[in-house]
């Protein structure tokens, strides 16, 4: 596990020592490959830093705040994350399977082939997210919103839309049930219309 700051190694590594990581505030550290499986992080910022290829499985993750931080190809299987924003943070390839999310925002974060499979997600929004080729299936929500999003295929088998907030998000190329349930109901802009009808084989003159 390398990690490296501006601020003395013993003192970061004394931070991640202990299971709880509470009340931190880090800038440009490294912390690539580490195990937090099970740990806690509470009301801490982090902006600038790369934890890329970590296990955050069973984590949980409260009140923090993500800025320009890259987690890409890291675990958060089974993770809480309550009261959190990541606001242009690199997701890529994350492993978000039967996560829990509540009060949970993402902005312009790159989210392209992670995986959200089968998560439970209260209050979470995203907003001008890249989420192409995300695994988006099986998701339970009350509340959510994707706006202004890449969706382009994007897997969303089994999660319905009907009380989502799709406004300006790129639904071309979408994958869903042959039937196409998962869309019934949704309130859609022309352009998603078009999308839509684009799924279903009919070609438009």
């Amino acid at each position: 596990m390398c990690l490296k700051a501006d601020i003395p190694v013993d003192m970061i590594e004394e931070y991640f020592s202990d299971k709880t990581i509470e009340t931190v505030t880090l800038d440009g550290i490294c912390v690539g490959g580490g195990i937090f499986s099970s740990h806690s992080f509470l009301s801490s910022s982090f902006s600038s830093s790369a934890f890329t290829c970590c296990s955050f499985s069973d984590a949980s993750l409260i009140g923090c705040d993500f800025t320009e931080c890259d987690f890409s190809a890291s675990d958060f299987t089974s993770s809480l994350v309550r009261d959190v924003s990541f606001t242009k943070c690199c997701l890529k390839g994350c492993m978000f399977s039967s996560a829990s999310f509540k009060n949970v925002r993402f902005s312009d974060c790159y989210l392209v082939f992670s995986c959200m499979h089968a998560c439970v997600m209260q209050k979470v929004s995203f907003s001008s997210c890249n989420m192409s080729d995300t695994d988006f299936s099986s998701v339970r929500h009350k509340d959510l919103s994707i706006r202004n999003s890449n969706m382009h295929r994007a897997s969303v088998a089994g999660t319905a839309l009907k009380s989502v907030d799709l406004s300006g998000s790129d639904l071309s190329s979408v994958f869903m049930s042959e039937n196409l349930k998962e869309i019934m109901g949704s309130e859609l802009d022309q352009s998603q219309a078009l999308d839509v009808i684009r799924l279903l084989g009919v070609r438009i003159r």
